[in-house]
């Protein structure tokens, strides 16, 4: 009864964790699965009478790394957001520079011309962590710059703890 009770608790605690992290529905799902799997699997193991401690930890251990898994693969996807507002924004010309090609949007009245996301620099890992800025080799065919690209490194809170503070400011 104890190990039921408790299990519930987790997985409630741990359903507020991933709502609060913006995880997919599907992680909910899981999330509950795996509950009922662990509560029925222990059970099944007391009718038979074969339950043992050592099974109650098991089951505990793969119930918490399985619900860590699930919290990776259902996280939220990254958005890189549009350059523009408008819907269908019409492309513009190829263009040329140093790393290669490539193509913006035009804003809604076609006043300004957009290139949003081209990498300047090499991604800063493997050798390159911690080190000086590197040119950008560049790439291959005709580059689409119509989106931003991801956030620069700067101190920012995970998703749950954004939830949490958004909560406090209400």
């Amino acid at each position: 009864m104890i190990f039921s009770v408790l299990m519930v608790v987790v997985t409630l605690f741990y359903l507020v964790v991933l709502e609060l992290s913006k995880n997919t529905i599907v992680g909910w799902i899981i999330a509950c699965v795996l509950c009922a799997a662990a509560i029925i699997g222990r059970h099944e193991l007391v009718r038979h009478g074969v339950y043992a401690k050592r099974y109650g930890f098991a089951l505990w251990a793969g119930f918490l790394v399985l619900i860590v898994v699930n919290y990776i693969v259902t996280a939220p996807p990254l958005k890189r957001l549009p350059a523009v507002d408008n819907k269908n924004p019409e492309i513009t010309e190829v263009i040329q520079i140093t790393q290669g090609e490539l193509t913006g949007v035009y804003n809604e009245d076609k006043t300004v011309r957009v290139y949003a996301g081209i990498p300047y620099a090499e991604a800063p890992v493997g050798e390159l962590r911690f080190k000086e800025p590197q040119k950008h080799s560049g790439w291959e065919g005709v580059k689409k710059c119509d989106k931003f690209g991801p956030m620069a490194m700067q101190t920012r809170t995970a998703p749950f703890m954004d939830s949490l503070m958004h909560m406090k400011k209400q």
